[in-house]
Order: C-alpha cells, then structure tokens, then sequence
C-alpha cells in the first residue's frame, strides 16, 4: 500500500486485518462485533478498541482523517469502506 506520493504506509497486524476486513465487504455498514472477530490479533480486545484502531487506519488512508471520506462512521451500526474494491 503506497500514500498519494507513492510512498509505502506501513501497516500493523491490527490495521493491515482491519483494512482486509473492509475489503472483502466494501460499501457495507460492518458492526464492531464483526470487526472485532475479523481482528482478532489478541484474545483481550474491547469493544471500543476497534474505535482506536479504525482511527489510527484513517490517520494513514484518509486526506483528512478529521473529515474521513474512506471509511465513514455509520452511527449505531458501525464503519463503511466507501470505496469500490476490484478483484483481480
């Protein structure tokens, strides 16, 4: 995965299961339940560790992580991965 210049963004574990999480459902409202089993790096995650790790994958995916674009909040149900998704 590379920035807008080109550059690479290094993922962690977490961000690059969560990134994969959205992929495979793009433009789909996904619960944090189901975020959180589709992450599940470490056994003693909480439900409001998802929030943490959804917002340090904006800080690298979005222009302005402050006005996110890629991935939108979809209050009460979860997160949205905005964008189309091709399989090769």
């Amino acid at each position: 995965m590379t920035d807008s210049t080109g550059r690479p963004i290094a993922l962690t574990k977490g961000e690059y299961a969560l990134l994969m999480a959205f992929l495979d459902a793009p433009q789909r409202p996904l619960s944090r339940e189901h975020l959180l089993q589709a992450t599940r790096v470490h056994e003693d995650v909480f439900d409001r560790s998802i929030d943490v790790q959804v917002l340090r994958l904006r800080r690298k995916l979005e222009n302005d992580p402050r006005a996110p674009s890629v991935i939108r909040t979809e209050r009460g149900i979860g997160y949205v991965f905005t964008l189309p998704v091709e399989c090769f």
